[in-house]
């Protein structure tokens, strides 16, 4: 059935009908069950196509093409108008000062998810940041531990030199000498 065959207010929804009738209704009847209709809401607007099966979702769909906005906030002063009901909720949750979110690193709240995201981020970087101080230091460390290591060696490197000339002329028990050692 085509859009324009079909009048959205007799749906008995009581929410705001989009004026629109780019949209077409198919309608399928169950063979077990002759009472039971399935009904796909397809979307005709140019380049959009998309399929609903839920009346409130294809009207909240449909006002994105008619750049209908029929939610009003309610405070004097404040402009601001909604496609759908439940961003109207959300925005008046500002008004409010109710602030839905919290961070559970520092318990600071947010009035959007969008919002505590993005302060999650901070902590990530802190933890990073402690991260890779903790690994410059960790390496520092290993190098100061070679170098005093270095320093104190039993032998000096002179020493060590000569005990390698004496390893290296050496002659195995078999009769085969050892690979060369190099320092």
């Amino acid at each position: 059935m085509l859009g324009k065959d079909f009048d959205l207010h007799k749906v008995g929804i009581k929410k705001h009908v989009p004026k629109t009738t780019k949209y077409i209704i198919y309608e399928y009847r169950c063979q077990q069950e002759a009472r039971r209709v399935i009904r796909l809401l397809h979307c005709t607007h140019p380049q959009c196509g998309k399929v609903f099966r839920k009346w409130h979702n294809f009207f909240d769909h449909l006002r994105i093409h008619t750049n209908e906005r029929p939610y009003s906030c309610t405070i004097p002063g404040c402009n601001m108008k909604f496609t759908q009901r439940a961003n109207l909720n959300k925005h008046m949750d500002i008004h409010m000062g109710i602030k839905r979110f919290t961070c559970n690193h520092c318990c600071k709240s947010f009035y959007t998810r969008y919002n505590l995201n993005s302060h999650l981020k901070t902590h990530n970087e802190e933890e990073n940041n402690l991260m890779m101080k903790f690994k410059l230091d960790i390496n520092q460390q290993l190098i100061d531990d070679q170098r005093v290591h270095q320093e104190q060696s039993i032998m000096p490197q002179a020493q060590v030199a000569g005990a390698v000339d004496l390893m290296n002329q050496y002659q195995c028990y078999e009769g085969t000498q050892h690979a060369p050692l190099h320092v």
